[in-house]
């Protein structure tokens, strides 16, 4: 009897050896568990993608291998057990030696002659790089519907704006030629002064335009540079402006380090300055703060005045280009515009804090170094 029972388990291990290498011939991961969700036998391919080796898998459940996915694999394995049916295309994210992988998990149920299911063969195959370039071309579509809505906006802004001096030139052209017919000197000059005048609008209108398109296309090397040295540069820029607005300029005293295009930034700055002094409206002491706060986990560089203010409702208009909150104030509204796309080719974020009539902040973020 001993030596049938040695004899019958020596057949045994035979058998399993064989299935065991007839499952690591295949060159994807393959596993055999039982009803309870207790691993039967698994190939080398899968055993090694969780950095074991096939022997350690055996009799041990999937909570015991798995325990920070072993709930939705139980789930599924009870799907195909209730069902009896397979369970194929299931796309599951799991943890490996290597980090987080995706799979596709496929699960056939093995039944005995009675047609009941007495275990699962499943079929594991790594799908993470055709998943990472799914979401990579949902990423850009999604990207590309952004890049072609403000396209459409873009287009529209710069038609629209550049009609009106263009209109107002046609205008003044007719107006001129009924003049010059006249002989009426005195208004040949008024009519060429408001073309002149036009046609200089148009210009710097043309040029803030080529501005904003060059940004990101045309760029200088980002470099590791501390934050103050940019604020230096800005306040030199801007020297003459704050002495004549007689604005009081504070600089925080520890700024850190940004990996950025130390000129970009500086344009920034010059560019924040610049439409804080233009929006001081009428007050003793006009006053702006360049600094940083800490928000959390992020560093929050800011340009804060104590000038008019920005009603709410206005906050993401302002970056909008060429708008204007005030149509009787400096500039052609282009600023901010130009702020808000060096920023984000930074990979920073701008937004704005403020009320009308209590001063305005604007808050920005850039890599650092």
């Amino acid at each position: 009897m001993a030596l049938y029972k040695h004899g019958a388990e020596k057949r045994l291990r035979e058998r399993e050896h064989e299935y065991q290498i007839i499952l690591d011939s295949v060159p994807v991961s393959l596993f055999h568990i039982d009803t309870n969700s207790a691993s039967v036998q698994v190939n080398e391919v899968l055993a090694k993608r969780y950095g074991l080796k096939p022997k350690e898998f055996k009799g041990k459940t999937t909570r015991e291998l798995f325990p920070e996915d072993a709930d939705g694999y139980i789930k599924s394995d009870n799907e195909v057990l209730e069902t009896k049916e397979p369970q194929i295309g299931a796309t599951r994210e799991i943890t490996t030696p290597e980090g987080l992988r995706w799979v596709r998990l496929d699960k056939v149920p093995i039944k005995d002659a009675d047609g009941n299911v007495t275990g699962i063969i499943g079929l594991e195959l790594d799908v993470t790089e055709s998943k990472r370039a799914e979401e990579e071309r949902e990423r850009l579509v999604k990207e590309l519907e952004v890049k072609n809505a403000e396209l459409e906006r873009f287009t529209y802004t710069v038609s629209h704006d550049l009609g009106a001096p263009l209109l107002s030139i046609q205008g003044f052209a007719n107006i001129l030629r009924e003049d010059l017919e006249h002989a009426d000197k005195k208004n040949v000059e008024n009519d060429l002064t408001w073309i002149e005048k036009s046609a200089a609008k148009m210009a710097i209108l043309l040029n803030d335009t080529l501005q904003l398109s060059r940004i990101g296309r045309v760029t200088n090397p980002p470099e590791d540079v501390p934050f103050a040295d940019i604020v230096k540069e800005a306040l030199e820029q801007t020297t003459e402006q704050l002495k004549t607005s007689d604005v009081e300029i504070t600089v925080a005293d520890a700024l850190p380090a940004v990996h950025v295009d130390r000129m970009r930034i500086a344009e920034v700055l010059v560019n924040l300055i610049t439409n804080s002094i233009n929006h001081m409206g009428e007050q003793s002491h006009p006053e702006i703060e360049i600094g940083v706060r800490a928000d959390g986990e992020e560093t929050v560089f800011f340009v804060k005045d104590t000038g008019t203010g920005i009603e709410k409702s206005q906050h993401e208009k302002v970056f909008e280009l060429f708008y204007k909150e005030d149509e009787s104030s400096k500039g052609t509204g282009a600023g901010l515009a130009i702020v808000k796309r060096i920023i984000e080719v930074h990979g920073g974020r701008i937004w704005i804090e403020s009320e009308k009539g209590r001063g305005c902040t604007v808050c920005f973020t850039l890599p650092l170094s």
